[in-house]
């Protein structure tokens, strides 16, 4: 081989390693990775296992999937480790906002005169 074919193989396999790499990180947040998260287990493996939260607060974590909708809220005991956990779909919240999978603007009306339209 070449130094040029052995350097072209080489940014090959570099390339693809990063790309599956990515795709991994992109896809942490799924129901079988929510599944293994247990009470009393550390914030870090959490995040290890969930990657970053979409909402950090002191005592709970929300993970959100946009499409398919899809969310998590993960609770914290004062020790930083976890006390609970919550699991939400469009089949569980119907057609609760959140769970709507259009694109643009979402109206919502009360029974009375008013609404609220959000925006995505």
């Amino acid at each position: 081989m070449t130094p040029r074919t052995i350097a072209l193989l080489s940014l090959t396999a570099i390339l693809l390693v990063g790309v599956a790499a990515g795709c991994e990180s992109t896809n942490k947040f799924t129901r079988q990775r929510y599944e293994t998260i247990y009470t009393g287990q550390e914030s870090y493996e959490v995040e290890a296992t969930l990657g970053e939260p979409y909402h950090k607060f002191s005592n709970s974590w929300t993970y959100i999937h946009r499409r398919p909708f899809y969310k998590a809220v993960i609770g914290f005991d004062g020790d930083g480790t976890v006390a609970s956990k919550a699991w939400y779909d469009s089949e569980e919240m119907g057609d609760h906002p959140e769970s709507l999978d259009v694109g643009g603007p979402v109206t919502i009306e009360s029974r009375g005169n008013s609404h609220v339209t959000i925006d995505d």
